[in-house]
């Protein structure tokens, strides 16, 4: 017990840390080729930066969320990424090749722009 403390402050400090440096914004992108598709994510940016930002986007296996993937995100969003986590597709059974489509929406979203982002999302590469 006396080694798992000091472990598990070291990643709560992490974890703080990276939120600070880090935004989140929950969207939903309606995507035009596919008509009645609302498509929601998660993205994470880096707080400030003043360069256009490399972009990844992360899938998910079925059942699993992509609340999983959070600390990655995070850090990556800290590290100068923005990183979108599509939201769909996540119960049993989820669709695969719709959600390879999500992430190619959120993907191309990021970097060309997209309606229903926010404005003050930084400038992708």
């Amino acid at each position: 017990m006396r080694v798992l403390l000091p472990i598990l402050t070291l990643f709560a400090s992490w974890a703080i840390d990276a939120a600070a440096t880090t935004h989140r914004w929950d969207v939903t992108l309606a995507d035009d080729a596919r008509p009645g598709r609302d498509v929601t994510a998660v993205i994470y940016a880096p707080a400030q930066t003043s360069a256009p930002c490399p972009i990844v986007v992360i899938g998910h296996a079925t059942m699993t969320s992509c609340d999983h993937y959070q600390y990655l995100a995070e850090a990556l969003a800290g590290a100068g990424w923005l990183v979108g986590l599509p939201t769909t597709e996540g119960g049993l059974p989820g669709d695969q090749a719709a959600l390879a489509a999500d992430m190619q929406l959120v993907a191309r979203a990021l970097r060309d722009g997209h309606d229903d982002l926010p404005s003050d999302l930084p400038a992708a590469e």
